[in-house]
């Protein structure tokens, strides 16, 4: 920066400044009379002679809202932690900080006493107080988050104020240090920047959120650019922690990869977040509160919404090929295919979950899951108190269809059916296997229906005899102790 000021405002400085005998400062040697320096700020240390400040040497203009915090060095009589001198009969220097600490010197400023200089508010402070937002605030300073003094979001609260446009989350992004989304600012810094999604990199969620009042076209975090059939945007390879807090009244209508996260990939990680009042819409395939189509893990998430779309459409995940464990949904999913209140379509593991959200949609539904496909897909130690109900086939209390493993679980809910494949626990079982696992909600339809797949252990439940279930045609008895099985907690 030229040594004399004319305007500036949101500026900083953050390297070193050495200077020779006079005027010497952070941002700018001299701040002249017809200069302005607002809402700016130096964290460099400044080394000189004489008229040496941390932000200014000489102040004759206006200096107001700015802070620095570097160490300042001189040999003179007018080296202070702000600004070496202040003269002049129309000069300003208002609300503005320095630390006393970091800086080494006790005085901010020193006055011509000859003039008459408007000084307000300029105050020495702590790196704790540094590091406090109300610190500023109180000063009439505008950050994000709060509106008492605007709404322009100036100011950002970092490990130190910083401006709202730099960009730049608290944290190192490491498993110890990790990228904290602190406010719905952070969030929506989160949301635009894909350096933070990278592989390895760490990000864990401070608040409770409300994204009310927006609408998102795609996914906010990775999301998809256009709307064809194939995946165009940046997919999510990170390690997000929810820390258990709630992001309420999301609403997110498009096309493909509809969700909280659009495109969750094979490192990707997702945990201890809580969706309310969820609205996310698809006019095509992948759609699910929390992601639309995941590769990775997701752990101990919770949705509560509607879901809606065509194909692959789940309350939690559309589409699965990763893992979910120890979730559950409350919240309702409507399609055409494949459509469940956990996950529409999986074709990967998912364990201790649970579902008791409305299912409705034309064929392969089901309550937990519209399928279980694949050799390796697995649906184990899971329940669905859903209530299903579809217009043509496999349609199931737990899953619509199933060429996988179904272990250890049990449906509650009711099914009901307009046409064939409609069964308590599995639609159609077309070449996996279910063992251990019954069902006790009731089934409604007109072909091919079948109470529960496997052993049932409430003998009131009013079933057609295994060896009629045309659409489970495998069935493991091997259950005795299943029992005592309760119901899973979170």
């Amino acid at each position: 920066m030229r040594g004399e000021s004319r305007q500036h405002r949101q500026v900083l400085f953050a390297g070193t400044v050495t200077g020779g005998d006079f005027y010497t400062g952070g941002l700018c040697g001299q701040n002249g009379i017809y200069g302005e320096m607002a809402e700016c700020y130096s964290i460099g240390a400044v080394t000189g002679g004489d008229y040496v400040g941390g932000l200014c040497g000489d102040n004759i203009g206006s200096i107001i809202g700015c802070y620095s915090t570097g160490a300042v060095t001189g040999n003179g009589q007018h080296v202070a932690g702000l600004c070496g001198y202040v003269t002049g009969y129309f000069t300003e220097l208002l609300y503005s900080f320095w630390n006393r600490e970091t800086s080494g010197q006790a005085v901010g400023y020193h006055l011509d006493a000859s003039s008459s200089p408007r000084i307000s508010n300029v105050v020495g402070v702590t790196t704790a107080q540094m590091q406090t937002q109300s610190t500023f605030t109180n000063a009439g300073w505008d950050f994000a988050g709060e509106t008492a003094n605007g709404m322009d979001d100036v100011w950002v609260m970092m490990d130190l104020p910083v401006f709202g446009w730099q960009k730049t989350l608290y944290g190192r992004g490491t498993a110890g240090n990790p990228y904290l989304i602190r406010n719905l600012y952070d969030f929506n810094e989160f949301c635009s920047d894909s350096s933070y999604w990278e592989s390895g990199v760490y990000a864990r969620l401070e608040c409770d959120l409300d994204l009310g009042g927006i609408t998102y076209t795609q996914a906010p975090i990775a999301g998809d650019t256009d709307t064809d059939s194939s995946f165009d945007g940046t997919r999510y390879n990170g390690i997000f922690d929810g820390g258990g807090h709630v992001i309420s009244n999301l609403t997110v209508s498009g096309a493909y990869y509809c969700g909280l996260f659009g495109n969750i990939v094979a490192s990707g990680t997702v945990s201890n977040l809580r969706l309310e009042n969820v609205a996310v819409s698809a006019t095509q395939r992948f759609a699910g509160g929390l992601c639309g189509c995941n590769h990775g893990s997701i752990r101990a998430c919770y949705f509560d919404g509607t879901v809606t779309g065509i194909h692959d459409i789940g309350g939690l995940c559309g589409y699965n090929d990763g893992s979910i464990s120890e979730c559950y949904s409350t919240g309702a999913a409507t399609g055409e295919l494949y459509v469940g209140s956990l996950c529409g379509g999986n074709y990967g593991r998912i364990n201790k979950c649970y579902s008791a959200g409305s299912v409705a949609g034309d064929r392969t539904i089901g309550g937990l899951c519209g399928s279980n496909s694949g050799n390796t897909s697995i649906i184990s130690e899971c329940y669905s108190t859903s209530t299903v109900t579809g217009v043509y086939d496999s349609i199931g209390g737990l899953c619509g269809w199933n060429d996988g493993s179904i272990i250890r679980c049990y449906a509650a809910g009711t099914v009901t059916g307009d046409y064939m494949r409609i069964g308590g626990l599995c639609g159609t079982n077309s070449s996996g296997s279910i063992s251990e696992c019954y069902s006790t909600g009731s089934v409604t339809g007109n072909y091919n229906i079948g109470g529960c797949a496997g052993v049932i252990p409430a003998a009131s439940v009013n079933v057609i005899p295994l060896e009629q279930l045309v659409a489970i045609a495998v069935v493991s008895a091997d259950c005795a102790d299943f029992k005592s099985v309760k119901p899973l907690k979170y």
